[in-house]
């Protein structure tokens, strides 16, 4: 019998632009999901962002997740998207001790 155990994900903390979260990085497969949606959303706005608020949810929690969205929108506050991806890039690293690409 071959027996896979699987990588438990486990909570980190992460500061994105000066302000700190706990997050769960998420499953490989969610965030390919994510930017396949968006790839495909693009010409919808109102879906692109629900997509975006619930990815966020997702990996923050429901009310770190809405802040971070506010944040976004926030014109006078520098957290942008790519910010997040890098973060996000970050957390995969270390949870899987490889670094991505």
């Amino acid at each position: 019998m071959i027996t896979v155990e699987g990588t438990k994900r486990e909570p980190v903390n992460i500061s994105l632009v000066g302000v700190e979260y706990r997050a769960l990085p998420p499953k490989f497969l969610a965030a390919i999901d994510f930017g396949a949606k968006l790839k495909m959303d693009s010409d919808n706005i109102n879906e692109m962002t629900e997509e975006i608020r619930g990815w966020l949810s997702g990996i923050f929690g429901k009310k770190s997740g809405a802040l971070i969205y506010d944040r976004l929108k926030d014109s006078s506050d520098d957290l942008d998207l790519a910010d997040i991806f890098e973060g996000i890039k970050l957390m995969t690293q270390k949870q899987t001790g490889n670094p991505t690409t």
